[in-house]
């Protein structure tokens, strides 16, 4: 089942770093897709990639709080299709489109995957190529029993709550960060002013609100940035044990962020458009 918020969104629809050029992808485009949320028009709601597949074009959205490593009617074909796109293969002529599923953080085991958000575009880095700067932070890969993928988890820390575990999701990438749990959302709403929405998953409809204002957040022990905190109420969604939210891209919307899930190590650079590709 899809994260929560990424179903949400879109039912709405190197600094610190050492490669080993041998093992790392091209660079490959991706595309925002916009939503309605909170009133307005968010246009970077989701990551969608264009994979070439069977003579069409795939339309599958990059969601790392997805449990499983590739989703729709067939999964291996898939896999194989983004395999690849991500070596830049040649493809030949692409027809109609189609919406294919999800691609999870199962996907990028044993790599890394490099998106910069400024640039819109991505790429896989294979097993000899890792964060190597003390700058990187730890990222934890939590399983979870029946599902072959993870989620890759890392620390936040705001007042009032102090520092909680939360999943890095590109599947709620219009949020700041989303928090699971009811308790935890009414400390918040104790002390700020909430915006109220009703957004569409699937066949049922998720309450979500959000501050008004934006928070100052601590991501990991680096970075800081101001982002909106969140929380959506639906029935038949349950959360990974031991993690209390999500972190959208909010976070990194101008930034170069590289989820290293070979040492189990993130990091964050600045966008560099001009940089050679690889």
């Amino acid at each position: 089942m899809t994260h929560l918020l990424g179903r949400i969104l879109i039912s709405l629809f190197a600094c610190g770093i050492n490669l080993s050029v041998g093992a790392v992808s091209a660079w490959q485009p991706f595309e925002w897709v916009s939503a309605r949320l909170f009133g307005q028009t968010e246009p970077h709601a989701a990551i969608l990639l264009r994979i070439p597949y069977q003579g069409k074009t795939c339309l599958v959205q990059l969601d790392t709080g997805f449990h499983g490593i590739t989703s729709g009617s067939s999964p291996a074909h898939l896999r194989e299709a983004v395999d690849q796109w991500f070596d830049g293969a040649e493809t030949g002529p692409i027809g109609e489109h189609m919406r294919c599923g999800s691609l999870g953080a199962g996907y990028f085991a044993g790599s890394t995957l490099a998106i910069d958000f400024k640039a819109q575009r991505l790429r896989r880095i294979g097993q000899t190529s890792a964060i190597s700067s003390p700058a990187g932070e730890p990222l934890k890969l939590i399983t979870v029993p029946d599902w072959d993928g993870f989620f890759p988890v890392v620390e936040v820390e705001f007042p009032p709550l102090g520092r909680i575990p939360v999943m890095i999701d590109t599947g709620a990438a219009a949020f700041g960060v989303a928090l699971f749990e009811e308790s935890d959302w009414q400390v918040i709403t104790a002390q700020t002013s909430i915006a109220t929405d009703t957004a569409a998953r699937g066949q049922t409809r998720a309450q979500c609100q959000s501050t008004v204002e934006s928070q100052p957040v601590s991501i990991g022990t680096q970075l800081s940035r101001e982002l909106h905190l969140s929380h959506c109420i639906a029935a038949d969604f349950k959360p990974p044990a031991g993690v209390r939210g999500v972190l959208g891209m909010k976070a990194f919307e101008s930034d170069v962020l590289y989820l290293d899930f070979v040492k189990g190590q993130w990091h964050v650079s600045a966008s560099d458009q001009s940089a050679p590709v690889l």
